[in-house]
């Protein structure tokens, strides 16, 4: 660890070693300019409860701070909400878009001061026919000076699944006399994959 008094300013090359997913070290000098300060971002999500059976409510929370010494400008938060969950409502300022069946959330924070912190929380449910398993939702926020960026966490989420029954009721005629038999008939099945 190298400190700086106040005032003090310097320059530092830092070797970085990469593991990539394919055989082999990559070694990538990097260098740090600390004369600047840069906003640095923290980023948590969580789910509560951590686990949720078939077309129940989940509740999101994401915190986002920034760390750093400078104002982060042009922040952006997103989560990405995996398939298998469903967006209650709409969360305040932001927007929703839809990529292969998952639901985007954005938020356009602007700028964040240096030490400041965001908080979003919003609903979703389970949906109804799930499989029992692990939903991951991943977060992300980025500024366009951030010294890294993005930024990702993530949460996961304990599915269970649920018997999701219908029920339908019919009968023979559409209308009927004095004296007309009416026939109702019930049919019922479970479309849920449990």
């Amino acid at each position: 660890m190298i400190l700086l008094g106040h005032g003090e300013n310097s320059i530092f090359e830092i070797d970085l070693d990469l593991h990539l997913s394919t055989p082999g070290l990559v070694t990538q000098p990097v260098v740090v300019d600390v004369r600047n300060p840069v906003p640095v971002f923290s980023l948590n999500k969580s789910f509560s409860p951590t686990s949720a059976n078939a077309n129940e409510e989940v509740t999101v929370n994401i915190v986002c701070r920034n760390i750093g010494q400078a104002l982060a400008a042009d922040t952006i938060l997103y989560d990405y909400l995996p398939v298998g969950l469903t967006l209650i409502g709409s969360p305040p300022n932001a927007t929703v878009t839809t990529s292969s069946g998952a639901q985007i959330i954005t938020w356009s924070l602007g700028p964040l001061a240096a030490g400041a912190s965001c908080d979003k929380t919003f609903k979703a449910r389970v949906d109804a026919g799930i499989s029992s398993g692990t939903l991951t939702n991943f977060a992300q926020v980025e500024a366009s000076n951030a010294f890294v960026t993005p930024v990702s966490a993530r949460a996961q989420l304990t599915v269970s699944a649920a018997p999701v029954l219908s029920l339908k009721k019919t009968v023979n005629l559409s209308t009927a006399g004095d004296g007309d038999l009416l026939v109702y008939t019930l049919a019922y099945k479970n479309e849920g994959s449990v």
